[in-house]
């Protein structure tokens, strides 16, 4: 379980979950540890700092089978050592592991985030197949039907199409990024005549 964690002030323009939408967060990564049956499979690498809120220990009173991720590799490290990453929000690392095709569930609160048109139907995609859920009891109940099973799940051809789908478009790791973005950029600008 890959955790974010914000302060409860606002310190930078930046759009991250604020007081009311915080709470939920909080609410949805705990609903996860008291709804995942296997918590002593459970890992939680809790962000890098505690603003606070009260979230590990409200996690760390759920179950003392719940393991925390004390030595804090690298992130790249325990994902490549994990079966399954959670995330409780959409982040960088939720790309990552989409992208290294590592099995992967987020969960996120819908009432926080809207997505261009374009990227709805990759987004319903990922929901769909299990990948995307609104709360933290829906991806637990979803992990605890499918963990015996997690890899025929994951290389099932509806999940990798929808994950290759939404990676192409929106996690592209490219070893030619700069050029891409540059034709990006001169795309945008050359078609906008208001400039």
């Amino acid at each position: 379980l890959n955790c974010v964690n914000f302060p409860q002030q606002v310190y930078r323009i930046h759009l991250h979950p604020m007081p009311g939408r915080l709470e939920t967060l909080i609410k949805d990564t705990v609903s996860f540890t008291e709804h995942f049956k296997k918590r002593e499979k459970l890992l939680v690498r809790p962000y890098l700092h505690d603003y606070g809120s009260g979230m590990m220990e409200a996690i760390r009173s759920v179950s003392a089978n719940i393991h925390f991720d004390e030595e804090r590799p690298k992130s790249m490290v325990r994902f490549s050592q994990s079966r399954l990453v959670v995330h409780n929000y959409l982040d960088t690392s939720c790309l990552e592991t989409l992208y290294l095709n590592i099995p992967t569930i987020l969960f996120y609160d819908p009432e926080m985030y809207d997505f261009r048109d374009e990227a709805k139907s990759l987004i319903e995609n990922l929901k769909t197949v299990g990948v995307i859920h609104f709360n933290g009891e829906s991806a637990a109940l979803f992990v605890n039907r499918s963990f015996e099973n997690l890899d025929a799940w994951w290389q099932s051809d509806l999940v990798q199409d929808a994950r290759k789908a939404f990676v192409q478009k929106y996690a592209n790791f490219s070893e030619s990024w700069v050029q891409e973005w540059k034709n990006e950029f001169e795309e945008v600008i050359l078609s906008d005549t208001s400039i």
